[in-house]
């Protein structure tokens, strides 16, 4: 399911065949722990939406190059453990208190769930959505 709209800073404008490049900490969202030679890639599909439009009408399959990199495991459990620290629990300034505070945190756990949930969807899901 697409969502329905989104604000104009979600899009890049990409011309046919442009390439675009992308930086991100493996160790962050993968499980590089074990350190060694890794060969990475992307494939999915990404949506799209017409010219002067946020409104997404369909998706578009992508595939990246292949990457070998060797991944230092003792750095890669350091840099995940931080980060996990780090989105582990949001902060909450110490004067939200009484029903905020209840509405806030059920607010967080049901977001949680549907994280989770999601996250599951995407690594057990199937491969052809």
């Amino acid at each position: 399911m697409l969502a329905p709209e989104l604000y104009d800073d979600a899009f890049t404008y990409l011309d046919a065949q442009q390439s675009i490049e992308l930086t991100m900490d493996l160790a962050e969202s993968y499980d590089v722990l074990t350190g060694g030679v890794h060969t990475i890639f992307a494939k999915g599909e990404m949506t799209y939406a017409e010219m002067d439009s946020t409104t997404l009408i369909g998706t578009i399959p992508y595939e990246s190059n292949q990457l070998t990199v060797d991944i230092n495991g003792t750095e890669a459990t350091s840099r995940k453990q931080a980060f996990h620290q780090l989105i582990s629990r949001p902060m909450i300034d110490t004067t939200c208190t009484g029903n905020k505070l209840t509405i806030l945190d059920s607010a967080y756990q049901t977001c949680t769930k549907y994280a989770l949930a999601a996250a599951n969807a995407a690594i057990n899901g199937s491969a052809t959505k």
